[in-house]
């Protein structure tokens, strides 16, 4: 049975409580967060320029009001790496930025009121517990010997544990957009009260059928596999596309475009949960969030359900 769930100051993990997850983060530890540089952490040992040239889609440059940076980036570079400085550097407004080694961060982090976005693992506690990738904020500091002990300002799941990044790289900036926002949600309505902060994110979803939603059709299930049959419990625009063209929506801040993320088991596990979510391709705003419980075998991605949840 599909369920809602909430929304805490650790990002849509699952059913796990406010007391579970929150790390005592308070609002002065947001506010501490703006007057520091963040470190963003990217894969390998390569030192990596704060400017840096990015893949230019047509028109990038108009939609986010940035110049192309100067700076070559190295031919080896990760996708994620690619991603995640294109993120920071066109969208990112909540503080100064630097970009850091994983050797360098094993160092800093050890150190007090230093924070960080960043890749990490991390262990839910459903009912079955489940190995995420998430895209996390976080806060350093030396009594937190191990990286899964830092507090977590925000976080998003990415994936299950072991899937290709591949499933997820190209959505990164519209994530990065989402955690700085949710931060302000944060400072802006400190302390913050979960039924509200579920609310905030669950009336979004009416947003959905204003725009044209894309999905990639390893998104969804056998019972919605086609336009013509999404369209007997949905009537909005939808597209089924590839990733890129959902990245280049994100990279554009294409307003009429909203998006699907999926974090599912994808057959790796015998059972699990699978986490659904809308975002809106301009700013990465939330707009929707439920999940199923699959079985090995089971169906993964949105169901007639969901589409049903976005014409109301």
């Amino acid at each position: 049975m599909k369920k809602l769930f909430t929304v805490v100051v650790l990002f849509i993990i699952g059913f796990e409580s406010f007391a579970q997850i929150s790390s005592g983060i308070k609002a002065t530890d947001i506010a501490a967060l703006r007057k520091k540089t963040i470190y963003v952490v990217i894969q390998g040992g390569t030192p990596i320029l704060t400017n840096v040239k990015y893949s230019k889609v047509v028109g990038e440059n108009e939609s986010t009001g940035k110049k192309e940076k100067d700076v070559e980036e190295a031919t080896t570079d990760t996708e994620y790496n690619k991603a995640i400085r294109f993120a920071m550097t066109n969208f990112w407004r909540v503080n100064k930025a630097e970009f850091i080694t994983e050797e360098e961060f094993e160092e800093k982090r050890l150190v007090n009121n230093n924070f960080f976005i960043h890749i990490m693992e991390y262990k839910t506690k459903d009912k079955v517990p489940a190995k995420l990738n998430i895209l996390a904020i976080t806060k350093g500091g030396p009594k937190y010997k191990k990286v899964d002990k830092m507090p977590i300002l925000a976080a998003i799941p990415l994936s299950y544990l072991n899937i290709p990044e591949a499933e997820y790289v190209y959505k990164i900036p519209a994530f990065v957009q989402f955690l700085q926002d949710h931060l302000d949600y944060e400072f802006q309505n400190a302390p913050v009260d979960e039924k509200k902060m579920l609310k905030h994110y669950n009336d979004k979803s009416k947003e959905i059928k204003d725009g044209t939603l894309y999905v990639v059709s390893e998104d969804l299930t056998k019972k919605v596999f086609d336009i013509d049959v999404i369209h007997k419990f949905y009537k909005g625009d939808v597209m089924i596309v590839e990733p890129a063209e959902i990245e280049k929506a994100i990279k554009m801040q294409d307003a009429h475009v909203t998006f699907v993320h999926v974090v599912s088991p994808r057959k790796s596990v015998d059972s699990g949960l699978c986490r659904k979510y809308v975002f809106a391709a301009k700013g990465g705003e939330l707009l929707y969030m439920s999940e199923h419980n699959v079985s090995k075998g089971g169906e993964e991605g949105l169901q007639d359900g969901d589409f049903k949840s976005f014409s109301k």
